[in-house]
């Protein structure tokens, strides 16, 4: 695979992450499975790339770590609030269960 045809391929990562960022914003669900497997595979291209031809890429890969950064964020942060909101119905049920106000 050349630098050209590797680019492609990040310029599809790049847009797969935008499609996994939108679903995590409308809180859909989210598959990142074929996301793995088209890094991994782009990943083994450039590292079988001379040095020099690699480096050319340096931009491309930057921006698509930057964009696979902001979707862990945004899914960190909904899995934290997802644990919270897990959190204040168990204690609410607790507390409906012995008859007392919810704190």
């Amino acid at each position: 695979m050349n630098t050209g045809d590797i680019r492609a391929r990040l310029a599809a990562v790049e847009q797969q992450v935008a499609d996994a960022l939108d679903s995590a914003r409308r809180n859909d669900p989210v598959d990142l499975s074929a996301l793995r497997d088209v890094v991994d595979e782009v990943c083994r291209h450039i590292l079988a790339l001379p040095a020099a031809e690699a480096r050319l890429l340096l931009p491309d890969l930057q921006r698509g770590i930057a964009a696979l950064e902001q979707l862990a964020t945004l899914l960190q942060t909904r899995q934290q609030q997802s644990e919270a909101a897990e959190k204040d119905a168990t204690r609410l049920h607790a507390a409906r269960a012995y008859g007392k106000a919810y704190r």
